[in-house]
Formats: structure tokens, C-alpha cells, sequence
């Protein structure tokens, strides 16, 4: 993203070419280059704060969009993510799918005999060598800052945390530390986040191996492993297995996992796609009412 406004040192700064230029003219506030959820939530926030769009730069905005969709199938490198895996032309004969590093490894084993017990081949601690584009994503400071101070990148290309949730957090951070006169961090602690696979894995805070690397004194450790009641009825074998890992001190909860049906609904809000993503994400006030008037409702 290309901002013509820029920090120094957490605050709003000018350019750092002469003072006759303050002044100058500008088509546009923000460019954003990418409309995933972070640079779309990055413009729309921005632009809530008054920073001006910018069009004739590909996309057209007039009575119609403009846009080839399959000259950018064509500049597509490499490989593709789960977003375009339904928009393929022709069903592929072989697949791979790259990840799922960085979970519980008692709930990843749960995890993996549901994949193979549906005929999924998998090779764990398998490093991937010909597939590659960039090692470490853009670099960027605590503020989503590049060392070029008037461009930012936020999302998959900074490789901080490549999750949906935390580019929109990331896209937020920026315009409320650009437009909005807030200088704001985005924070990584504690993020939910989920594999969709079948039965889906969710996951909040630390893993048990964290935990025992992290904690101080002892973690205690409650796991529950059932049948749920809809697999029960449909004769299927997948369990769905809790785990809740606490610190025997504090009381305090370091973590929680699931791997079952709706694991990404029951485990946390804001987890994306889920629908209780929608209660974290609904910024504006649909009404205003006070205390002595009757409520309305546009439901």
C-alpha cells in the first residue's frame, strides 16, 4: 500500500523532501496493491477517515467495473490458495496441500486419522524444496511500516500471521495510524484459528508443548473425547476430541483446542468463515435509541 501520509516515530509526519511540497496535489491518499481482506478492510477503513479513493489505475469505476478476470488467471504463479480452489476450470487429477504446522500435537494426531481414514496420504515433517517465491515476505515494522516510509504492507505478503482475521486487524491498525490519528500495534496474542478440514481443528492460545516450554509451575491438562450425537445416528467414527490446558497456580486458562463438528463456531469469535465472525466484525451503529423511546427493529 503507497500512502502519501507516513509516521515518525508514532507520529504523523511530512515527507521527508522539502516543505515547498506540502502542499502538493495529490490524485489519490492510499493506493492499495491486492483486495484480499486486508487491503480491502485497509481502503474502506481508510476512507472512512476521509482519505480520497484512487481509480484509472487498472480498475475502472464508472457506471460499470471493468476487469479481465482471465488475464490475471494467467499471470497466476506457482499455486493457487483454498480461496481459488472451487474457481479451477477442470477438477485436477493430484493435489497437494502445503501447512498445518504449529498445532497441538496430540490434536493434530486426532486430526490426521480422520484425513487417513478418508484415503488422504500425508507426510509429516515433509520440507517442500521446489515450490517457492519469497522466504521471509516483505519486512515491515510494528506499525506495518516499510523502509520506503510512504508504502505499508499488511497481510500474507509480511508473513507475520497469515490468517484472515489478523489481515483485517492488520488493515485496521493501518488506517487508524494513517488516517485516523491513532498510532495502533496490532496484537498477535491469543489468536484463534482453525484447519476446515474434516472434522475441523480449532485452536486458541498455547499449544500443551508451549505450555510446558512457557509456564512456570504445572500445567493441568482436561481432554474430553466423545461421539458426537449426529455421528452417533449416522454410524460414523470420528470423535470429537477437548482439550483445556491451565496453569495449576493461577487458575488461568493458557489454552483450549477441539477437533470436531463446528470446533471453529464453539471455539472463539472472530475465526474466518464462521458466522460468529460476524459479531467482531460489525463496526457501525445500525441505530441509536435512548431509554425512553420504544425499540425499533429492521429485521
Amino acid at each position: 500500500m503507497a500512502s502519501r501520509k507516513m509516521l515518525i516515530d508514532g507520529e504523523e509526519g511530512k515527507n521527508t523532501q522539502s516543505n515547498a511540497e506540502d502542499n502538493t496535489h495529490y490524485d489519490f491518499d492510499l493506493f492499495v496493491i491486492g483486495a484480499g481482506s486486508g487491503g480491502v478492510r485497509a481502503a474502506r477503513f481508510s476512507a472512512k477517515y476521509g482519505a480520497k479513493d484512487a481509480r484509472h489505475y487498472g480498475w475502472e469505476v464508472n457506471e460499470k467495473v471493468d476487469f479481465n478476470w482471465k488475464k490475471l488467471l494467467q499471470k497466476k504463479e506457482l499455486g493457487i490458495s483454498s480461496d481459488e480452489a472451487l474457481s479451477l476450470e477442470e477438477l485436477p487429477k493430484h493435489a497437494v496441500v502445503l501447512g498445518g504446522g504449529g498445532f497441538d500435537d496430540e490434536m493434530r494426531a486426532v486430526v490426521a486419522r480422520n484425513l487417513e481414514g478418508r484415503g488422504i496420504n500425508l507426510h509429516p515433517r515433509t520440507t517442500l524444496t521446489q515450490l517457492s517465491k519469497t522466504d521471509d515476505g516483505i519486512k515491515v515494522d510494528e506499525y506495518s511500516r516499510t523502509t520506503v516510509p510512504s508504502i505499508w504492507a499488511i497481510g500474507d505478503v509480511t508473513n507475520r500471521m497469515n490468517l484472515t482475521p489478523v489481515a483485517l486487524m492488520e488493515g485496521t491498525c493501518f488506517a487508524k495510524t494513517v488516517f485516523g490519528a491513532q498510532p495502533s500495534k496490532p496484537d498477535y496474542s491469543n489468536i484463534p484459528y482453525a484447519v476446515f478440514s474434516i472434522p475441523p481443528l480449532s485452536v486458541v492460545g498455547l499449544s500443551e508443548e508451549q505450555a510446558i516450554e512457557q509456564a512456570n509451575g504445572d500445567v493441568l491438562v482436561f481432554t474430553s473425547s466423545f461421539n458426537p450425537l449426529k455421528n452417533t445416528i449416522s454410524q460414523r467414527q470420528e470423535k470429537t476430541v477437548m482439550k483445556l490446558l491451565v496453569d495449576a497456580d493461577t487458575d488461568k486458562v493458557l489454552g483450549a483446542s477441539m477437533c470436531g463438528p463446528d470446533a471453529p463456531e464453539i471455539m472463539q469469535v472472530g475465526i474466518h468463515p464462521s458466522a460468529a465472525e460476524e459479531f467482531v466484525t460489525m463496526r457501525d451503529p445500525t441505530r441509536r435509541v435512548s431509554g425512553a423511546r420504544k425499540p425499533k427493529t429492521n429485521l
